[in-house]
């Protein structure tokens, strides 16, 4: 079976931090794919043609327009081509590909606990679910190095205020003065989980993964209720 191509025109480009940045391609076609979900996407440096795959961080409900939230990374050969693109610049995308999805989902409540970059996959998931109207209690549980990196705070911030299901709590671990809210690592602050009747989806580096997954077994959780994709 052929894999889906769809040509992407950047239609928007947003700096979200000084390394991080959230580009919307709008499709040729329309696009069906499952929140979590990662797509090839390819484009054109020098004459070369490059190719890497992103988490999708908006909502299946665009069937038209794709979001894609990219850091920089300055040692590579893909991001500082494509951090030069701008509006009306072309793409090719590939996919949907992958299973980290919420299709194994089965406890009355899911956390999400992401870091850096890892929070592309649970926007998609959050604002699936809560287009969908869904009951289901819905923790965020965010963490980053600096005030400055927490992606999408305000969004996630409003929609906790909107609907009384969603729960978002970012934290710090190198924290200003000014930062007034919780500080330390992801794993640090598990407190607000509900371990037997919870669900946990995480995502980020290597090294967190596996020290959240750890910390989570050690409190009790289930293996099973556990799902993780790493970002290396």
């Amino acid at each position: 079976m052929a894999i889906p191509q769809y040509e992407g025109t950047f239609v928007q480009i947003e700096k979200l931090s000084p390394s991080v940045k959230h580009f919307v391609l709008e499709l040729d076609k329309e696009i069906d794919f499952k929140a979590g979900q990662f797509v090839n996407l390819m484009i054109e440096h020098e004459g070369q043609h490059l190719m890497k795959p992103y988490s999708i961080c908006s909502s299946p409900g665009s069937k038209k327009k794709l979001e894609l939230c990219i850091k920089l990374v300055e040692s590579g050969r893909f991001t500082p081509s494509l951090f030069q693109k701008k509006v009306g610049d072309k793409a090719l995308i590939r996919g949907p590909f992958g299973l980290f999805t919420l299709d194994k989902a089965s406890k009355e409540k899911l956390v999400f606990i992401g870091t850096g970059t890892g929070i592309t996959p649970f926007r998609s998931m959050i604002k699936d679910l809560l287009e969908k109207n869904s009951e289901t209690e819905i923790s965020l549980i965010f963490g980053c190095r600096y005030e400055g990196e927490l992606l999408y705070k305000s969004e996630f911030e409003e929609l906790a205020g909107k609907f009384p299901n969603f729960r978002f709590f970012p934290l710090v671990s190198r924290p200003t003065e000014e930062w007034n809210g919780r500080k330390g690592h992801v794993q640090d602050n598990f407190e607000v989980i509900d371990i037997t009747q919870s669900e946990v989806y995480i995502c980020g580096l290597p090294i967190m993964v596996e020290e959240a997954t750890k910390k989570l077994l050690e409190l009790g959780m289930d293996k099973a209720q556990i799902h993780h994709e790493k970002f290396i």
